[in-house]
């Protein structure tokens, strides 16, 4: 699916408008995919650490002088079953990151980007297990939310390849203020059940390791 994406990613830049090519033009509608995992099936790296950066879409909109808006979206839902014959556990996981904020691009020469921003980030995790006794019938759900905002600001580098194609990483600092709720439910000890909340404020530095592919609309 991923492979399907970064063929129609590529169709797209070469059915883009024409420029000139040595034309120092930055404006214009930027939509990017980030690649690790797609550079990772192609190159085998052993096994590396997932950058903490989950934005895979990025829309980026650049006016004449430079300043725009840029816009990062995540979703993924992932589904797991570990059963045995003596219980059914259903685990399912949910994620959704989106930022919003002011972007900033300037040549560094005649192909480098060096691009400035601020961020308002939203943060939403959802896990929920269903653990099901095959004698006694008895089913506890867990369920794990973590949610909250950010803040901070977002350093970006490119190279332009052509006038329409791109390649680029960044790095981002974000303060975050989030909240997880903790709760345990027993179906038929109800008295057993567990709720906790705790407030968590924290920074949360992802260094330059992730890998934009880029296309000018």
């Amino acid at each position: 699916m991923k492979k399907l994406l970064l063929v129609l990613f590529l169709a797209g830049a070469f059915l883009s408008h024409a420029q000139d090519e040595n034309e120092l033009n930055l404006e214009g509608h930027y939509l990017s995919l980030q690649v690790n995992e797609l550079v990772r099936q192609v190159f085998s790296f052993g096994n590396t650490n997932i950058p903490d950066n989950p934005y895979f879409f990025n829309y980026t909109y650049t006016g004449p002088t430079g300043g725009g808006v840029n816009i990062g979206f995540a979703y993924s839902l992932d589904h797991i079953d570990n059963s045995d014959e003596f219980n059914d556990i259903s685990t399912e996981i949910n994620n959704f990151s989106f930022r919003i904020g002011y972007d900033k691009k300037k040549y560094l020469g005649k192909n480098f980007v060096l691009g400035l921003g601020i961020d308002l980030t939203i943060d939403r995790q959802r896990n929920e297990t269903v653990n099901s006794d095959s004698f006694s019938f008895q089913e506890i759900v867990t369920t794990d939310k973590l949610g909250g905002w950010g803040l901070g600001p977002r350093f970006a580098f490119s190279y332009q390849i052509t006038n329409n194609i791109w390649v680029g990483t960044e790095a981002n600092y974000y303060f975050k203020s989030l909240k997880n709720e903790f709760d345990l439910d027993f179906n038929q000890n109800p008295g057993n059940n567990q709720n906790r909340e705790e407030k968590i404020k924290e920074f949360n530095f992802a260094p330059p390791a992730i890998l934009w592919l880029s296309v000018r609309l």
